[in-house]
This record gives C-alpha cells, sequence and structure tokens, in this order.
C-alpha cells in the first residue's frame, strides 16, 4: 500500500468516526433530561454487531476518585497514565457485559473480571465507551444551552 493511499484510508476512517460523533438536539436533550431528573444515563451498544454491553454515566465521585487513584501513583510514560485513567472509568462505567450484570459486584470483582478479557476486546470496550462519554457530554452541553 501507498503511502497517499494510507493517509486517505486514515482520512476517511476519521470522517467516518466523526460523523458517528454527530448528534442532534432531538438526540441529546432527552439524555439531558435523565441525567438530570435521574442523575445517571445509561445506553446499550452492539460491538462488532455481536456483544452488547451497557454503560453508564460516571458520578463526579467516579470522577474524583480515579483522579485521586491515579495521583497516587508514579507513570513513566503519560500513555500508562491515560490507560490507567481508561481502564479505571471502564470498570466504573461498564455495568452490563453479554447479559451479565455488573452493577451488584463490588469493584474488585469488576475489575478481575474485565482484567481477564482479552486485551483487542478491552480495547474495543474502551472505544466505545469513549464514544458514549462523549455524547453524554455533548448532552450536558446541549441541555446547558437550552435551560
Amino acid at each position: 500500500m501507498t503511502q497517499q493511499k494510507a493517509k486517505i484510508e486514515v482520512q476517511t476512517e476519521e470522517v467516518k468516526e466523526a460523523k458517528e460523533l454527530e448528534f442532534t438536539p432531538e438526540e441529546l436533550l432527552p439524555i439531558f433530561d435523565t441525567i438530570l431528573f435521574e442523575g445517571a444515563y445509561k445506553e446499550k451498544h452492539l460491538l462488532k454487531g455481536k456483544l452488547l454491553v451497557e454503560f453508564v454515566s460516571l458520578s463526579t465521585r467516579d470522577v474524583s476518585d480515579i483522579s485521586a487513584e491515579l495521583d497516587t501513583k508514579s507513570f513513566n510514560l503519560v500513555a500508562t497514565m491515560q490507560e490507567q485513567r481508561s481502564l479505571l472509568s471502564l470498570y466504573r462505567g461498564l455495568v452490563s457485559y453479554n447479559n451479565r450484570d455488573l452493577t451488584q459486584a463490588p469493584e474488585e470483582k469488576r475489575k478481575d473480571f474485565i482484567s481477564k478479557l482479552p486485551a483487542a476486546i478491552v480495547a474495543a470496550l474502551s472505544k466505545a465507551q469513549w464514544k458514549f462519554n462523549r455524547k453524554v457530554d455533548a448532552a450536558c452541553r446541549e441541555g446547558e444551552a437550552n435551560f
């Protein structure tokens, strides 16, 4: 594959992902209302057309706990810290995996469960959670603008 062709394929994938992250106010405002009145928002995702998972929006406590835990560690690379932040978010934000309810499991059991999954699955979960978090963030911004 030539460098020019590879560059075009990467740009095409980036455009596709950017379009996936475009949301309408009609999509976002009900999410904001759910967060406002129920305290959190949950959404199911079908990964690779086969694996059903569900994420929940993180609370302020979750975000603070993640930051506090990261502050106790020393990292040699920024990438390592980002990977740890992503894993800690996944431990708290993944509430269902292939119809297995994780909401009642203690955090240590969730960590153990996720850490035993193949790295490629965890990478797909992290990417899906990132997209979910972008949608929640967009919903909050849209809701604040229309509040």
